[in-house]
């Protein structure tokens, strides 16, 4: 999942900025294929994902490659 403020000045100098984007990595988690739930990959447990918060901090690196000032909403 993930958000960002876009920010949209009218008038003689017209300009859209794009703030403060965050970003949560997440999975799905189901039973007998039913109850379905989105929650995030930093709280997965070894039986949901194997190696689910070893997994997080390379996700992390990938993302931040190219938008440094990349927020990961709930563990910062």
């Amino acid at each position: 999942m993930a958000t960002i403020d876009v920010v949209k000045r009218m008038g003689k100098e017209r300009t859209i900025t794009l703030k403060q984007p965050s970003f949560l990595p997440t999975f799905t988690s189901y039973q007998n294929l039913t109850q379905f739930k989105v929650l995030p990959l930093k709280q997965a447990a070894p039986v949901q994902i194997r190696n689910g918060t070893i997994q997080f901090d390379p996700i992390k690196q990938h993302m931040r490659t190219y938008m440094q000032e990349l927020h990961f909403i709930g563990t910062e």
